[in-house]
């Protein structure tokens, strides 16, 4: 349908309309098949914000699934097969991790947590133009991430729900959004633009917008353009996974402790004197970290895995 990279230059605005029209048309399927599963198990379409009912949290699980599946693991698949390319390869999935690179993303991921702290506070204080302060309003008021996360360990924080739990927004979000964000779109904006801090910035943006989180939009996009530069300067797309997945699963054990009842996200610490110092401790660190694991992909030798 396009021509692969060894054939004549690409069109790459019909690209990103192919991909687009997959991507709503796999988000358009998984709704119908999430709801046709709902009222096979229950007899109804469950639509509620009522955390508190475990019907509510199991369709809520089985919403995300499914999208997650046909919002990104599907139109991905599709796009890549129409390009008469194999998954594993246009993906960079065939190369293996290595592990003090692995390693190095965790600590990264740790070492900046105040960092992305410091760019929520930046975020509250972001206000679009007086003649549009409704629509603010409004995207605020949506803005449920956290409260839909948290409800998932209201329900069961058994070892098999917080597994699931891990499942459904760790380890799922980690493969499929990693194969649309960074193995199709970072890729396509790196040849499009052949400038890896464009592709970066560009994919972070479209993936901050991509979750709907008007409070969250900063702390989303860096995390977006780290996420780009992992995959772009080692041409693997296992680092972004593993980081996204860390990031992840950070984010979700800061929820079940604060079930637990420690309180992990005490904003009061925000108007500490030494917050911001903290913020740019962590600033610093993380750009060593990221220049590191840049000179070090760079001279690793890239070692096939049997897929």
């Amino acid at each position: 349908m396009f021509p692969d990279s060894g054939s004549a230059k690409p069109n790459y605005w019909r690209q990103l309309f192919m991909l687009l029209f997959f991507v709503l048309g796999g988000f358009l399927l998984s709704v119908v098949f999430a709801v046709a599963l709902q009222y096979a198990i229950w007899g109804k379409q469950i639509i509620s914000t009522d955390f508190t009912n475990p019907q509510v949290i199991y369709a809520m699980w089985v919403t995300m699934i499914f999208s997650q599946l046909g919002s990104f693991l599907l139109p991905v698949w599709i796009f890549i097969k129409l390009s008469f390319q194999k998954p594993l390869d246009y993906l960079r999935l065939r190369n293996k991790p290595q592990a003090g690179l692995l390693a190095a993303i965790v600590l990264l991921f740790i070492i900046q947590l105040p960092l992305i702290s410091g760019l929520a506070v930046l975020n509250d204080h972001i206000h679009l133009p007086d003649f549009l302060h409704g629509l603010e309003e409004k995207l605020r008021a949506m803005d449920q991430t956290d409260a839909t996360i948290e409800a998932l360990f209201s329900v069961n924080t058994s070892v098999w729900g917080i597994l699931l739990s891990v499942f459904v927004v760790c380890l799922l979000p980690a493969f499929c959004e990693e194969f649309l964000f960074r193995g199709t779109l970072g890729r396509i904006f790196k040849d499009w633009s052949h400038s890896t801090v464009k592709a970066a910035l560009a994919a972070g943006i479209i993936f901050s917008l991509a979750h709907f989180s008007y409070g969250g939009f900063l702390p989303r996009m860096y995390m977006g353009v780290v996420l780009t530069l992992l995959y772009l300067w080692s041409d693997n797309l296992w680092y972004s996974i593993a980081a996204h997945f860390t990031n992840n699963f950070l984010s979700l054990m800061a929820l079940l402790a604060k079930n637990w009842g420690y309180n992990v996200e005490d904003k009061s610490v925000e108007q500490h004197p030494l917050f911001w110092i903290a913020v740019a401790a962590s600033l610093a660190v993380s750009v060593y970290i990221l220049y590191w694991f840049y000179q070090k992909s760079r001279k690793v030798k890239l070692k096939p895995l049997d897929l």
